[in-house]
Protein backbone atom coordinates (compact mmCIF):
# COMPACT_ATOMS: atom_id res chain seq x y z
CA UNK A 1 0.00 0.00 0.00
CA UNK A 2 2.71 2.42 0.35
CA UNK A 3 4.90 3.30 -2.63
CA UNK A 4 7.97 5.00 -2.24
CA UNK A 5 8.70 7.90 -4.69
CA UNK A 6 11.67 9.65 -5.40
CA UNK A 7 12.97 12.52 -7.66
CA UNK A 8 16.72 12.81 -8.22
CA UNK A 9 17.62 15.95 -9.84
CA UNK A 10 20.55 16.22 -12.72
CA UNK A 11 23.53 17.92 -11.45
CA UNK A 12 23.72 21.55 -12.89
CA UNK A 13 27.48 22.77 -14.50
CA UNK A 14 30.03 23.57 -11.53
CA UNK A 15 32.57 26.13 -11.38
CA UNK A 16 36.09 24.76 -12.57
CA UNK A 17 38.66 26.09 -10.22
CA UNK A 18 36.53 24.30 -6.93
CA UNK A 19 39.10 22.60 -4.26
CA UNK A 20 39.17 18.96 -3.58
CA UNK A 21 39.76 17.89 0.02
CA UNK A 22 43.21 19.10 0.03
CA UNK A 23 42.51 22.32 -0.62
CA UNK A 24 44.02 21.75 -3.62
CA UNK A 25 42.15 23.98 -7.13
CA UNK A 26 40.84 20.87 -9.34
CA UNK A 27 40.05 21.44 -12.92
CA UNK A 28 36.60 21.44 -14.34
CA UNK A 29 36.78 17.74 -15.99
CA UNK A 30 37.91 16.67 -12.29
CA UNK A 31 34.69 18.25 -11.04
CA UNK A 32 32.91 16.35 -14.08
CA UNK A 33 34.22 12.98 -12.81
CA UNK A 34 32.02 13.68 -9.64
CA UNK A 35 29.10 14.59 -11.58
CA UNK A 36 29.33 11.43 -13.65
CA UNK A 37 29.65 9.49 -10.55
CA UNK A 38 26.62 10.80 -8.90
CA UNK A 39 24.70 10.10 -12.08
CA UNK A 40 26.24 6.86 -12.19
CA UNK A 41 25.02 6.18 -8.59
CA UNK A 42 21.29 7.15 -9.51
CA UNK A 43 21.33 5.21 -12.38
CA UNK A 44 22.21 2.00 -9.87
CA UNK A 45 19.35 2.76 -7.31
CA UNK A 46 16.91 3.34 -9.87
CA UNK A 47 17.51 -0.14 -11.23
CA UNK A 48 17.65 -2.01 -7.40
CA UNK A 49 21.17 -1.99 -7.28
CA UNK A 50 21.96 -0.04 -4.01
CA UNK A 51 25.24 -1.73 -2.88
CA UNK A 52 26.81 -1.08 -6.31
CA UNK A 53 25.21 2.82 -5.72
CA UNK A 54 26.94 3.01 -2.30
CA UNK A 55 30.35 2.40 -3.58
CA UNK A 56 29.65 4.54 -6.53
CA UNK A 57 28.75 8.00 -4.05
CA UNK A 58 32.02 6.82 -1.99
CA UNK A 59 33.84 6.72 -5.04
CA UNK A 60 32.50 10.08 -5.60
CA UNK A 61 33.51 11.03 -2.60
CA UNK A 62 37.11 10.68 -3.21
CA UNK A 63 37.23 14.16 -5.61
CA UNK A 64 34.51 15.54 -3.46
CA UNK A 65 34.24 19.60 -3.48
CA UNK A 66 34.99 20.70 0.48
CA UNK A 67 33.50 24.41 -0.71
CA UNK A 68 30.77 23.56 -3.07
CA UNK A 69 27.54 23.12 -0.89
CA UNK A 70 25.37 22.31 -3.61
CA UNK A 71 27.32 19.01 -4.59
CA UNK A 72 27.54 18.09 -1.02
CA UNK A 73 23.63 18.56 -0.86
CA UNK A 74 23.23 16.02 -3.68
CA UNK A 75 25.34 13.21 -2.21
CA UNK A 76 23.31 13.62 0.69
CA UNK A 77 20.16 13.61 -0.90
CA UNK A 78 21.41 10.18 -3.12
CA UNK A 79 22.37 8.49 -0.27
CA UNK A 80 18.97 9.28 1.78
CA UNK A 81 16.87 8.10 -2.09
CA UNK A 82 19.35 4.67 -1.51
CA UNK A 83 18.56 4.67 2.27
CA UNK A 84 15.08 4.33 2.27
CA UNK A 85 14.58 1.97 -0.66
CA UNK A 86 17.11 -0.45 1.62
CA UNK A 87 14.28 0.14 4.55
CA UNK A 88 17.73 1.56 6.70
CA UNK A 89 15.42 4.91 8.10
CA UNK A 90 17.68 6.32 10.54
CA UNK A 91 20.35 6.72 8.24
CA UNK A 92 18.57 8.37 5.64
CA UNK A 93 16.88 10.43 8.05
CA UNK A 94 20.28 11.74 9.26
CA UNK A 95 21.27 12.57 5.47
CA UNK A 96 18.19 14.20 4.70
CA UNK A 97 19.02 16.43 7.94
CA UNK A 98 22.28 16.99 6.33
CA UNK A 99 20.95 17.86 2.72
CA UNK A 100 18.75 20.38 4.26
CA UNK A 101 21.28 21.99 6.64
CA UNK A 102 23.17 22.44 3.45
CA UNK A 103 20.66 23.11 0.60
CA UNK A 104 20.06 26.48 3.09
CA UNK A 105 23.46 27.85 2.07
CA UNK A 106 22.90 27.75 -1.65
CA UNK A 107 22.31 30.29 -3.70
CA UNK A 108 19.64 30.26 -5.24
CA UNK A 109 17.60 27.28 -3.36
CA UNK A 110 16.78 24.03 -5.62
CA UNK A 111 13.47 23.61 -5.19
CA UNK A 112 13.19 20.62 -6.17
CA UNK A 113 15.53 18.74 -4.22
CA UNK A 114 14.31 20.59 -1.21
CA UNK A 115 10.69 19.01 -2.44
CA UNK A 116 12.47 16.00 -2.59
CA UNK A 117 14.88 15.90 0.77
CA UNK A 118 10.97 16.37 2.58
CA UNK A 119 9.48 14.00 0.58
CA UNK A 120 11.94 11.35 1.71
CA UNK A 121 11.57 12.69 5.42
CA UNK A 122 7.97 12.08 4.95
CA UNK A 123 8.42 8.91 4.00
CA UNK A 124 10.62 7.56 6.29
CA UNK A 125 8.45 9.10 9.18
CA UNK A 126 5.69 7.14 7.88
CA UNK A 127 7.92 3.97 8.02
CA UNK A 128 8.42 4.63 12.00
CA UNK A 129 5.29 5.53 12.31
CA UNK A 130 5.83 9.01 13.02
CA UNK A 131 2.63 10.02 11.25
CA UNK A 132 2.32 13.46 11.84
CA UNK A 133 6.20 14.22 11.51
CA UNK A 134 5.19 12.58 7.72
CA UNK A 135 2.34 14.79 7.02
CA UNK A 136 4.14 18.00 8.22
CA UNK A 137 7.32 16.85 5.30
CA UNK A 138 4.97 15.48 2.63
CA UNK A 139 2.69 19.18 2.98
CA UNK A 140 5.83 20.70 2.49
CA UNK A 141 7.02 19.00 -0.52
CA UNK A 142 3.50 19.05 -1.90
CA UNK A 143 3.54 23.00 -1.44
CA UNK A 144 6.52 23.43 -3.38
CA UNK A 145 5.46 21.13 -6.22
CA UNK A 146 2.76 23.38 -6.78
CA UNK A 147 4.50 26.58 -6.94
CA UNK A 148 6.90 24.74 -9.60
CA UNK A 149 4.53 23.18 -11.03
CA UNK A 150 0.71 23.66 -10.80
CA UNK A 151 -1.79 21.10 -9.38
CA UNK A 152 -2.01 19.44 -12.74
CA UNK A 153 1.50 18.00 -12.93
CA UNK A 154 2.36 14.67 -12.37
CA UNK A 155 4.92 15.74 -9.30
CA UNK A 156 1.88 17.26 -7.34
CA UNK A 157 0.21 13.78 -8.25
CA UNK A 158 2.42 11.70 -6.58
CA UNK A 159 3.00 13.27 -3.54
CA UNK A 160 -1.17 13.27 -2.83
CA UNK A 161 -0.51 9.55 -3.04
CA UNK A 162 2.24 9.33 -0.65
CA UNK A 163 -0.25 12.20 1.85
CA UNK A 164 -3.42 10.08 1.35
CA UNK A 165 -1.30 6.81 2.56
CA UNK A 166 -0.33 8.26 5.36
CA UNK A 167 -3.72 9.82 6.28
CA UNK A 168 -4.74 5.90 5.46
CA UNK A 169 -2.61 4.63 8.18
CA UNK A 170 -3.96 6.99 10.15
CA UNK A 171 -7.78 5.57 9.62
CA UNK A 172 -8.93 8.97 7.83
CA UNK A 173 -10.18 7.26 5.33
CA UNK A 174 -12.64 9.75 3.76
CA UNK A 175 -9.46 12.45 3.35
CA UNK A 176 -7.49 9.48 1.86
CA UNK A 177 -9.73 8.73 -0.68
CA UNK A 178 -10.47 12.39 -1.13
CA UNK A 179 -6.64 12.60 -2.17
CA UNK A 180 -6.35 9.46 -4.24
CA UNK A 181 -9.25 10.21 -6.13
CA UNK A 182 -7.89 13.92 -6.58
CA UNK A 183 -4.38 12.15 -7.81
CA UNK A 184 -5.84 9.72 -10.05
CA UNK A 185 -8.00 12.13 -11.84
CA UNK A 186 -4.99 14.16 -12.42
CA UNK A 187 -3.13 11.16 -13.74
CA UNK A 188 -5.59 10.11 -16.14
CA UNK A 189 -5.53 13.43 -17.63
CA UNK A 190 -1.73 13.24 -17.84
CA UNK A 191 -0.83 9.84 -18.66
CA UNK A 192 -2.55 6.88 -20.58
CA UNK A 193 -5.58 5.61 -18.60
CA UNK A 194 -4.10 2.07 -18.21
CA UNK A 195 -0.51 3.56 -16.84
CA UNK A 196 1.06 1.95 -13.97
CA UNK A 197 0.99 5.54 -12.30
CA UNK A 198 -2.77 5.00 -12.56
CA UNK A 199 -2.95 1.46 -11.01
CA UNK A 200 -0.65 2.45 -7.93
CA UNK A 201 -4.19 4.98 -7.41
CA UNK A 202 -6.82 2.38 -8.09
CA UNK A 203 -5.24 -0.13 -6.18
CA UNK A 204 -4.86 2.12 -3.19
CA UNK A 205 -8.95 3.12 -3.42
CA UNK A 206 -8.97 -0.34 -3.36
CA UNK A 207 -7.76 -0.40 -0.06
CA UNK A 208 -9.30 2.40 1.11
CA UNK A 209 -13.10 1.23 0.16
CA UNK A 210 -11.73 -2.40 2.30
CA UNK A 211 -10.93 -0.69 5.14
CA UNK A 212 -14.65 1.54 4.90
CA UNK A 213 -16.23 -2.76 4.15
CA UNK A 214 -17.72 -1.24 0.95
CA UNK A 215 -16.48 -4.56 -0.51
CA UNK A 216 -17.93 -4.50 -3.88
CA UNK A 217 -16.29 -1.24 -4.39
CA UNK A 218 -12.90 -2.40 -3.40
CA UNK A 219 -13.46 -5.10 -5.89
CA UNK A 220 -14.46 -2.73 -8.72
CA UNK A 221 -11.40 -0.53 -8.35
CA UNK A 222 -9.10 -3.46 -7.62
CA UNK A 223 -9.88 -5.77 -10.35
CA UNK A 224 -9.21 -2.61 -12.76
CA UNK A 225 -5.83 -2.64 -11.06
CA UNK A 226 -5.05 -5.79 -11.28
CA UNK A 227 -6.19 -5.71 -15.22
CA UNK A 228 -4.35 -2.53 -16.11
CA UNK A 229 -1.17 -4.53 -14.24
CA UNK A 230 -1.30 -7.93 -15.94
CA UNK A 231 -1.46 -6.01 -19.46
CA UNK A 232 1.94 -4.10 -18.18
CA UNK A 233 3.62 -5.91 -16.03
CA UNK A 234 2.74 -9.75 -16.54
CA UNK A 235 1.36 -12.10 -13.91
CA UNK A 236 5.05 -12.83 -12.23
CA UNK A 237 5.46 -9.07 -11.17
CA UNK A 238 5.70 -8.15 -7.47
CA UNK A 239 3.10 -5.50 -8.07
CA UNK A 240 0.39 -7.89 -9.85
CA UNK A 241 0.91 -10.23 -7.07
CA UNK A 242 0.07 -7.51 -4.48
CA UNK A 243 -3.16 -6.46 -6.60
CA UNK A 244 -3.73 -10.19 -6.70
CA UNK A 245 -3.33 -10.75 -3.05
CA UNK A 246 -5.88 -7.35 -2.21
CA UNK A 247 -8.52 -8.07 -4.74
CA UNK A 248 -8.34 -11.69 -3.15
CA UNK A 249 -9.08 -10.38 0.83
CA UNK A 250 -11.67 -8.44 -0.87
CA UNK A 251 -13.60 -11.20 -2.04
CA UNK A 252 -12.96 -13.21 0.69
CA UNK A 253 -15.16 -10.97 2.59
CA UNK A 254 -17.91 -11.61 0.74
CA UNK A 255 -17.10 -15.15 1.02
CA UNK A 256 -16.33 -15.31 -2.30
CA UNK A 257 -13.07 -16.52 -4.30
CA UNK A 258 -11.07 -14.35 -6.88
CA UNK A 259 -12.19 -15.05 -10.56
CA UNK A 260 -9.24 -16.26 -12.88
CA UNK A 261 -8.07 -13.55 -14.52
CA UNK A 262 -5.32 -13.52 -17.30
CA UNK A 263 -4.38 -10.41 -19.37
CA UNK A 264 -6.24 -10.41 -22.88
Amino acid sequence: MKYLFALFILLPYFHPLAQNNNGEKITFSDSSIVIRYLKEADSLWRSNSYKHAHSTIDSALRFSISNDVSIAMRIHLLKSNILLSEGIYDECLAHCNNAIDLIYKTHPIDSNCLAEIHMNFGMCYQEISKYDLALKHHNESLGIFEDLFGQNSIQFAKELVNIANVLTELEKFDEALEKQLLSLQIKKILLSEESNEVAINLNNIAMIYFYKSDFNKAIEFGRTALEIRLKNLGQENELTGTSYNNLGISYAALGQLIPHLLPS
